[in-house]
């Protein structure tokens, strides 16, 4: 059985852990200001009026 001290030192190691996810953002959540998502490559393209990935259309 587990005394005290080691139930408190798992409980506060689980509140770490549990507060290091909640402060991450998530991968491809971000966005410019025309919707492309830049951490996934994508960049706006005036002339196809889109968002695209230039290495996908050379």
């Amino acid at each position: 059985m587990m005394n005290l001290s080691t139930k408190i030192t798992l409980v506060m190691l689980v509140l770490i852990g549990m507060a290091g996810c909640a402060q991450q953002t998530r991968i491809g959540s971000d966005r410019d200001e025309y919707g492309c998502i830049p951490s996934a490559g994508y960049v706006w393209n005036q002339e196809k009026q889109a968002c695209i990935r230039s290495w996908e259309h050379q």
